[in-house]
């Protein structure tokens, strides 16, 4: 029975065949054959497409923590602007980037959880053992967003080669070293975790193999890294806008900024730079104000132009 049909004229429904809706006019060699005549607008739009280049997939672990992944995000889509200039078109030329925020991976973290790591035990390491599997298979490039957990890369870095895993991890602190060399920046201050700011002798920092590559770093008073890490935790809790923790990372800068750092032969000089080097603090950089000569460096940013760099594959970055 055929399908009732509602009238333009009195909205009625109306037993009745349905109209046949007419067609546009095609070109029956156009229909026939598939192919386009000189003047057909689709020839010119397939003719002046330029494919987008081929560029290394970029893969980003956040959770560690949620804003810091969406904030790298941002900054490779703006390194990418930045590298391609001119030959920007538009979203074709975006970078290919997977994002994988894992909540399983939040922080803070201290040795409590991260030792464990190390030995392949715990729950923090089930999750970075998961969120690597996701990922890698999907990207060429993969990074941690937190500058913490650089810490547990050991073991992350065994299982992978054990099990062949293709991707390269790129770590925060090889895109830092980098930058520092070329831009002449000898002697440096991190600020951050209570982990990350041990760059002691014997302390547990992955900012620690910086001195490794000739940068002289400063280190803080006990007193100082814990209220860094106090810092941090209320960024977390409260968002990067909360007063209170705004003021307390500029009086961390005001000390941190105006402490020399020894440089070997008995010889000192004030810090070049001062590492933001938890996920949290650059989320309130913009606030901050550095002492003078003194620049405040962001680890993720320049992670981001680092991963972009790799992705377009435009030099032999670290060698």
């Amino acid at each position: 029975m055929p399908m009732p049909v509602l009238s333009p004229r009195d909205g009625l429904a109306r037993s009745r065949s349905p109209q046949k809706i007419p067609m546009p006019q095609i070109s029956s060699r156009v229909a026939r054959s598939g192919r386009f005549t000189a003047k057909d607008p689709a020839k010119l739009v397939l003719s002046t497409a330029a494919v987008p280049p081929q560029k290394g997939r970029i893969g980003i672990l956040g959770g560690s923590g949620p804003e810091a992944g969406l904030d790298l995000f941002k900054k490779v889509l703006a390194a990418n602007r930045r590298v391609m200039g001119d030959n920007y078109r538009g979203d074709q030329d975006a970078p290919n980037v997977v994002v994988n925020s894992q909540p399983k991976l939040a922080g803070p973290h201290g040795t409590f959880d991260m030792d464990p790591c190390l030995k392949r035990e715990g729950n923090l390491w089930e999750a970075l053992n998961e969120a690597v599997h996701q990922i890698a298979p999907q990207v060429d490039y993969f990074c941690i967003c937190c500058n913490t957990l650089h810490y547990v890369a050991p073991p992350m870095l065994a299982m992978m080669k054990e099990e062949g895993i293709k991707a390269r991890f790129v770590s925060i602190m090889e895109a830092v070293g980098v930058y520092c060399r070329r831009h002449g920046i000898g002697a440096v201050r991190v600020l951050g975790s209570l982990v990350t700011t041990d760059v002691g002798a014997t302390g547990k920092s992955p900012y620690r193999d910086l001195q490794e590559q000739g940068l002289a770093l400063g280190e803080h008073t006990y007193e100082q890294r814990e209220l860094q890490q106090k810092a941090i935790n209320m960024i977390k809790t409260r968002g990067p806008e909360n007063e209170e923790a705004r003021k307390m990372m500029q009086d961390i800068v005001d000390v941190a900024g105006t402490i020399p750092i020894p440089t070997g032969n008995q010889e000192e000089t004030l810090p070049q730079g001062l590492l933001l080097s938890c996920t949290e603090m650059p989320l309130v950089r913009h606030v901050l104000k550095a002492p003078g000569n003194v620049q405040l460096l962001d680890p993720t940013l320049i992670l981001a132009e680092y991963l972009v760099s790799l992705s377009h594959n435009s030099e032999k970055l670290g060698h």
